[in-house]
């Protein structure tokens, strides 16, 4: 069985954590300060990258890489770019 690499790991945890503030501050912004911008600011800059980021990591795992295989920055590049001009 493959070892697990800490930094996946500690990048998923922000990401989640990422996803609990985002929750939090979404019901803080429709509960009680509809008119908070930093909030709304922070909101939007949370979700505009934490689930592409976190699909990112987690289809790394989807082939096993070893020693010989080079990490495929094209297709990270591509999924970068797709996931702004969406």
């Amino acid at each position: 069985m493959a070892e697990r690499v800490a930094k996946y790991d500690n990048a998923k945890f922000v990401l989640i954590t990422l996803v609990v503030i985002g929750h939090f501050i979404e019901s803080f912004i429709f509960g009680f300060a509809p008119g908070e911008r930093f909030a709304a600011g922070a909101f939007t800059f949370i979700y505009s990258f934490h689930m592409p980021l976190f699909i990112l990591i987690s289809g790394m795992f989807l082939r096993e890489m070893n020693a010989r295989s080079s990490f495929p920055i094209y297709r990270v590049m591509t999924l970068v770019i797709l996931g702004f001009a969406m």
